[in-house]
């Protein structure tokens, strides 16, 4: 698939990205200088016939794209469309190439013949680019000529080799402009009698299309869309801090027969002990005053500490750029890390975290209802933490039930089963009467898969976009639409229509 966001291309997550340039001295792309280990690469070796080349020494990491500089501007020379086509063509071929190989730098996983798989759990690869030659490269002039003619080149590449490609666009302008081309490539590709997507997706995307236009729909973010950027989910996170807290292997082992509350609990005070035992072997007396101290000044425990190392990063997932460009101001999260808020900023859209900043008019918010890397105090993970926020917890809450009661709630990499988010939709719920609203009538967008003319259903306060199939969702939370994105439902429903006939 061909994606495209309004962003930064150095903070989106992906296989490879192309930077154009061939120095590290160019401050747009390396404001912070060289990355740690990077090889120069001599301008020399930039030539016609060779215009991009791996950036090697950089250590692998699990967020860390494989970075490609492209040889794109030469002076104040005129270069036709052409000629900034070919640098992005031959990028992909190189890039593609170089992952299905292993490459050959000699570093780790590398130079073996087998290929690196895709990070993140993807299911392809997924390679990143700008739009090259619109920045310092004098093809300003011709940039609609450019886009056009480099959108369908990329459609061509990604249906050739199966890799997913994301073209990073910095301004609305040109992110507007990329969505028009785009939509006139697809009107002739994909004719009215097929798509990419099924039928029940189509209908699906385009009513929330049409609410999040109309200002109706409102983001909950859950875990998975973090560790769709490389982050860690709940229950990785758990291994990981029961790993740090020297738990053996057979002690964890049990730890998850324990709920995620009480594991955590369990976590944090031997995490506690740990810290503690290197302290007095340090000479120190045990106290308060010896707990780990946040940015602002406040105090944390070990947990709350690590939690907000592990969850701190400069990258952000595609999902985050894709939901960042949709016209939604009003977003929840149970998460800690701030990705949908980086993401955000670098397609240059002002958000207030709440409950730590104060919004202005019209601008987008995010609620962070367990708290935030940045203030690492307020991470909430323990029962006992739970009920210690409960006074704020209440506050909170009661914005997300406005929110459920007035707007339509889209849940994107939520599984449904915070216990707290339980307590807030069963309050909701009870505060319906009654609670059945004729789909006729003014609540008919709440309940859009309804057939015109059919017996009443019961509200649907949200929709759930899920991944696989989960039957029992369904029985427990029939007052949302769930949305399952693997092809388990179209097998299903063909089967189904087969035998009746």
């Amino acid at each position: 698939h061909v994606f495209v966001v309004q962003g930064a291309l150095r903070t989106v997550a992906a296989d490879a990205v192309l930077y154009p340039t061939r120095k590290f001295t160019n401050t747009d792309w390396f404001p912070d200088g060289p990355p740690q280990g990077a090889v120069e690469i001599p301008e020399s070796a930039f030539t016609e016939e060779r215009r991009v080349h791996r950036v090697h020494g950089i250590g692998p990491t699990e967020n860390h794209p494989r970075l490609w500089l492209g040889y794109v501007a030469k002076g104040d020379n005129f270069r036709p469309v052409s000629w900034y086509l070919n640098c992005a063509w031959q990028y992909l071929h190189v890039a593609v190439q170089d992952l299905t190989s292993g490459g050959s730098s000699g570093e780790e996983g590398e130079g073996q013949g087998r290929g690196i798989p895709p990070k993140n759990d993807r299911s392809r690869h997924l390679l990143a680019l700008p739009v090259i030659g619109t920045g310092e490269g004098n093809a300003r002039d011709n940039s609609g000529q450019l886009l056009s003619a480099l959108l369908k080149r990329l459609y061509v590449f990604a249906a050739r080799t199966g890799v997913d490609i994301v073209l990073v666009v910095r301004s609305p302008q040109m992110f507007s402009a990329a969505q028009a081309t785009r939509l006139q490539i697809e009107s002739r590709r994909f004719n009215s009698e097929w798509s990419p997507l099924p039928p029940r997706l189509v209908k699906a995307s385009r009513k929330l299309a049409e609410m999040a236009i109309a200002g109706e729909i409102v983001f909950f973010i859950g875990a998975g869309c973090s560790s769709s950027g490389g982050l860690p989910d709940w229950k990785e996170l758990l291994q990981i801090l029961a790993k740090s807290s020297g738990l053996s292997n057979e002690y964890m082992r049990q730890l998850t027969t324990l709920s995620f509350l009480d594991q955590a609990k369990v976590i944090e005070q031997r995490l506690e002990m740990k810290y503690n035992n290197k302290l007095e072997e340090g000479g120190n007396h045990i106290n308060s005053w010896n707990l780990p101290v946040t940015p602002t000044g406040e105090r944390c425990t070990w947990m709350q500490r690590e939690i907000a190392h592990l969850l701190t990063t400069s990258r952000h997932s595609m999902m985050h750029s894709l939901l960042s460009n949709i016209p939604v101001d009003a977003i929840v999260t149970t998460n800690y890390d701030t990705m949908f808020e980086d993401a955000c900023r670098a397609s240059q859209q002002p958000i207030y975290a709440l409950p730590y900043e104060v919004r202005t008019p019209n601008s987008k918010w995010i609620l962070k209802l367990h708290g935030d890397v940045n203030h690492p105090e307020d991470i909430v993970l323990t029962r006992e933490q739970v009920d210690r926020y409960d006074d704020r917890r209440k506050a909170l809450s009661g914005i997300v039930q406005a929110l459920l009661i007035t707007k339509h709630m889209l849940f994107v990499g939520f599984s449904l089963q915070d216990e707290n988010f339980h307590k807030v939709a069963t309050t909701m719920r009870t505060a319906f009467n009654p609670p059945h609203l004729d789909c006729s009538g003014v609540g008919s967008e709440m309940c859009w898969d309804s057939e015109e003319g059919a017996e009443p259903q019961p509200r649907r306060f949200g929709t759930v976009l899920s991944l696989t199939d989960r039957p029992f969702l369904e029985d427990l939370w029939p007052d949302l639409n769930m949305i399952v994105m693997d092809a388990v439902k179209e097998v299903s429903s063909s089967s189904s229509s087969s035998s009746s006939s």
